[in-house]
């Protein structure tokens, strides 16, 4: 900012700006990400570009002095574990933010002398090398005792993220053109996963867009966002750097799940497009053609295909909205039928019932009514939500419970199913044991002593995958385990039952 906005008859706005500047970038820092700070740093260099003479130096020398002090507040920040003493940490905090203050009010009115326009090239490469070399300079000042470096280079969160990334790509490639519908990842990661790791969210905006709706979809919204972006661009707005720093953190994070990062990239550009339009000429009124000659009478028709295009519009915007409210009212059902009491087992299920009526793809509701249900509706219950969620372990793992208390002899593959699709749940890998444990007994205590066999082999070919897959995660302490996977008590005792239980083969196979 100029020297002026550091004024009373400047309204003291750049005081303001500055403390803002200082708490966000104090923000940053203390986030430890790697990705918004790369993309804070690419926001800054387009603004960098975007400026000339005496503003681009100005706005190199505001940057420098807030880095700093944001540097300094991080430093002991983090060396407090972010919970410094109210008094020495307020007063830290106020005696940075009045210094970073002063010192920018000076950076705006240290204007440099006239030089020959030869040396235009050399200083704004001088300006551009300062200023990164000022703004490295208070994260290098980090030790990693302070928290920064220490945490922000973590193997295991590089790993984490390795993983997901490559698991994310064997999932695109299952359909890559069209993708898999709406929170493809959130509902199917844990059927894919190669480690342990906790994330609902990809992680990355654009590659959860493929999985939705695949490689063309991506392409799509790829080429509106960067049409969205030329307006900024010609205008030499202010709004580019941010518009350009969410797109890139966009890249490594699930910004794009957020509606109010939507609304910010459609602020900017709309007002990007606002400023390009007052920047731009304005042309003669009346159509034209680029002879100068009236267009022809056949253009008639345009406003009409304008109308109709927003009419086909709205009436997608009203179904939409039909929709929404039987998937509104259909959790309110849910809700009001959880928080009925035990006493009350009838009304909930009728609530349920309707909830499911009103979005039959629900799957917590449908587990709902499964637990309040009689036993032979279950099954079919049950078998119905999976023409919906066919890879949904939850839905699996209920099956194969309810079979089995029946001794049907198909909760076998229903329970295994269920611990394929999420490999990395203990309770689930132990649960499938105990159930396949017990059916087994069930069926040997009713004579059926082959499809006894048969549970118990399926019981131990899953304890010996179950034990294999937690020793590969115990013997490698650098990757991740979000999940805290391990080999319980009671599926190591579970498994040798079962391995006594199966056939001999199978069982000397898996000694």
């Amino acid at each position: 900012m100029e020297r002026a906005a550091f004024t009373r008859e400047g309204g003291w706005r750049g005081q303001r700006a500055g403390a803002l500047a200082l708490l966000f970038a104090l923000g940053l820092l203390l986030s430890e990400s790697r990705g918004a700070l790369a993309a804070a740093l690419a926001g800054w260099a387009a603004g960098l570009a975007l400026l000339r003479g005496p503003e681009r130096r100005r706005y190199a020398r505001h940057s420098a002095v807030f880095a700093g002090a944001a540097a300094v507040l991080a430093r002991g920040l983090a060396a407090a574990q972010l919970a410094p003493a109210p008094g020495p940490g307020a007063l830290a905090l106020a005696a940075v933010l009045a210094a970073a203050l002063l010192a920018s009010a000076l950076a705006a009115g240290a204007l440099p002398r006239s030089r020959p326009p030869a040396a235009g090239l050399r200083r704004a490469a001088c300006a551009c090398g300062g200023a990164a070399l000022l703004l490295a300079a208070p994260l290098a000042a980090l030790p990693a005792s302070a928290g920064f470096l220490g945490r922000g280079f973590r193997p295991e969160t590089a790993s984490a993220r390795t993983a997901m990334y490559a698991d994310a790509a064997a999932l695109l490639r299952r359909s890559p053109w069209l993708g898999q519908g709406g929170d493809t990842w959130r509902h199917a990661f844990r059927s894919i996963q190669s480690l342990p790791y906790v994330g609902s969210e990809v992680h990355s905006g654009y590659l959860d867009l493929a999985l939705d709706l695949g490689l063309v979809g991506l392409a799509f919204a790829l080429l509106w966002l960067g049409a969205l972006a030329i307006p900024l661009l010609r205008a030499r707005s202010a709004l580019l750097p941010p518009y350009l720093a969410l797109l890139l953190h966009s890249a490594v994070d699930f910004d794009l799940s957020y509606g109010l990062v939507w609304l910010l990239l459609l602020s900017a550009a709309a007002i990007g497009i606002a400023e390009a339009r007052e920047v731009r000429p304005r042309c003669p009124p009346g159509p034209t053609l680029a002879s100068g000659g009236p267009l022809p009478d056949a253009a008639w028709f345009l406003p009409w295909l304008v109308r109709g295009a927003f009419a086909v519009v709205a009436a997608m915007l009203l179904l939409l909205s039909v929709s929404g409210y039987r998937e509104a009212e259909s959790q309110r059902l849910h809700r009001q039928a959880l928080a009925l009491p035990p006493q009350a087992n009838r009304e909930a299920a009728e609530l349920l019932q309707r909830s499911l009526a009103l979005s039959p793809y629900r799957t917590a509701a449908r587990l709902a009514l499964a637990e309040r249900s009689a036993p032979q509706e279950v099954a079919s219950l049950l078998r119905a939500g999976l023409r919906y969620e066919p890879e949904r372990s939850e839905l699996w793992l209920a099956l194969g419970r309810a079979l089995a208390r029946e001794g049907d002899p198909a909760a076998a593959e229903a329970l295994r199913r269920s611990v394929e699709l999420d490999r990395f749940d203990w309770v689930k890998q132990t649960t499938a044991l105990r159930e396949l444990s017990q059916l087994a007994q069930s069926l040997r205590t009713s004579g059926h002593l082959r499809l006894a066999e048969a549970a118990a082999s399926t019981g131990a070919d899953l304890y010996a995958d179950y034990s294999r897959l937690a020793e590969a995660i115990a013997g490698a302490p650098a990757l991740r385990n979000d999940r805290a996977f391990l080999l319980t008590a009671e599926a190591m005792e579970l498994g040798r039952q079962l391995q006594q239980q199966s056939h001999p083969l199978t069982r000397n196979a898996l000694k």
